[in-house]
């Protein structure tokens, strides 16, 4: 009986021993791991964000639909003939504040003003330098998980005023409004065909404000369209034999599946399939081309 019960433990320890290492050095999928299973890198655990405190002298406001939403103590500041915008400290919260609105909202969007004048000299991508101070604004937002389809930008032709060393403050305008119908199209577009890279290949899964912000929209978009489900597809790279990958295909879809019923949507309108290696988007050969293909693809019809 002894020798029954040292074999079963010996065993058991094997076991466990040869599933971590193939987890997690194989596949990389600890949370401690150097591998990523994002293409851009992983974010922070999801917070909520801060909500900012009323304040006694309000200078920048951001608009809903003309009226004040949040406050802050002081404005944006810019450079002359830059498309650099500084944030002081009063006013950094913006992101999280206007991230935390459009989670709880999902009908609105932004549009951000870029203000310049007319003999600002600027060379670039953007058809202004207004609208290129707009796109640093949005590039705050999307990394702060706002969704990129519900951002619009534009610049606008102002007198601003710049001190002896080139600096105005100001010049920086955000309001958020309720979608009509065009916006809904380009939004509803996105929602229902989505490729995710986050942390959900990981043991310890962390979903990030980008994934809570897409699954609120993901919620919203389905009770809207009673007759459509939400199609969750795992996908790997390479790494390891087709029956595995095709095994963390599905696991890594279901964490997202999951996910999305905590968040409130019913499991029935979500269906978990995987692909495992067999369609990649991009070279195995690299680890930069292994990172695109771990990945998620939503498709909601």
């Amino acid at each position: 009986m002894k020798i029954l019960l040292s074999g079963a433990v010996i065993l058991a320890l094997w076991m466990g021993v040869g599933t971590y290492w193939y987890t997690c050095q194989v596949k990389g999928l600890c949370a401690n791991s150097t591998a990523s299973d994002s293409v851009s890198g992983s974010k922070a655990p999801l917070k909520k964000p801060p909500i900012p405190k009323p304040v006694k002298t309000a200078k920048w406001l951001i608009l809903q639909d003309g009226q004040a939403l949040f406050a802050f103590s002081d404005f944006p500041h810019l450079k002359q003939d830059a498309a650099s915008v500084m944030l002081p400290d009063p006013a950094t919260s913006f992101s999280d504040s206007i991230y935390n609105y459009l989670l709880a909202h999902p009908n609105k969007y932004v549009t951000i003003t870029g203000k310049y004048t007319a003999d600002e000299v600027y060379e670039g991508l953007f058809a202004n330098l207004g609208e290129a101070r707009a796109d640093k604004i949005r590039q705050m937002l999307v990394e702060a998980g706002a969704n990129p389809d519900r951002i619009r930008i534009a610049g606008q032709e102002e007198n601003l005023s710049f001190d002896a060393g080139g600096n105005s403050s100001g010049g920086i305008a955000i309001e958020l409004h309720t979608m009509n119908a065009k916006v809904e199209e380009v939004v509803d577009k996105g929602i229902t065909n989505r490729t995710l890279y986050a942390d959900f290949g990981a043991v310890k899964f962390q979903p990030d404000p980008t994934l809570a912000s897409y699954a609120a929209e993901v919620k919203a978009y389905l009770e809207k369209h009673a007759s459509a489900l939400a199609h969750v597809t795992g996908h790997t790279d390479n790494v390891g034999s087709t029956a595995t990958n095709m095994k963390f295909g599905r696991w890594r879809a279901s964490k997202v599946r999951n996910y999305f019923v905590s968040q409130g949507i019913p499991s029935k309108r979500i269906k978990v399939d995987t692909k495992g290696m067999d369609a990649p988007i991009a070279s195995n050969e690299t680890e930069e081309g292994r990172a695109k293909n771990r990945r998620i693809e939503v498709h909601i019809k």
